[in-house]
């Protein structure tokens, strides 16, 4: 039986590898039958690579991220295989740069930065693995914004002088503009 009624599509590794034996059980020594035993060469480097990628559970950075993309393209543009971890890695950029986009809008207040919302995303971003800018900043900005609530509460009701003397000297190490809006 023969895949060649599948030309227009991608092959998967499977389809490729039966060619390959079908060749051989032919003795046929086509030009053909070497290219895809090399690509197929190809790809189970790659699929190395990858796994090697995708194995990260902690740590992707930047520089992790876009060797991911790297991949992803490299494996889309050069070798015309229909494979599996070309999904996964799809799948795993997508989310990756959609929890940025979500970093980053909590991080220009553009979405709301309730701590709890705040120790949400940060969590997503454990769960991807990832140890990009945005976990440092989403950390100091949870910080913020729990001082914050405390002393609004401290401000609202009665309080003792110990309370605000301690809230503020945590303003001390706090960025301006979140001490300024309660002084308002």
């Amino acid at each position: 039986t023969s895949s060649r009624g599948k030309a227009s599509a991608k092959l998967t590794e499977a389809e490729a590898e039966a060619l390959v034996r079908e060749a051989a059980e032919l003795h046929l020594r086509a030009e053909e039958t070497e290219l895809v035993r090399a690509r197929l060469s190809e790809a189970a480097a790659w699929k190395a690579e990858v796994g090697a990628a995708l194995g990260a559970t902690s740590g992707v950075g930047v520089e992790a991220l876009q060797q991911m993309e790297r991949l992803h393209a490299r494996g889309e543009q050069e070798l015309n295989l229909a494979l599996n971890e070309l999904g996964v890695l799809e799948a795993r950029v997508g989310e990756s740069h959609r929890w940025i986009e979500s970093a980053k809008a909590a991080l220009e207040g553009s979405s709301c930065r309730e701590p709890a919302e705040l120790v949400a995303l940060m969590g997503d971003g454990r769960r991807l693995g990832l140890a990009l800018p945005e976990m440092q900043q989403l950390a100091q900005s949870l910080k913020e914004s729990e001082w914050a609530e405390q002393a609004q509460a401290a401000v609202d009701e009665a309080t003792t002088l110990e309370v605000l003397e301690a809230l503020s000297e945590q303003a001390e190490h706090q960025p301006t503009g979140r001490v300024s809006a309660l002084a308002e």
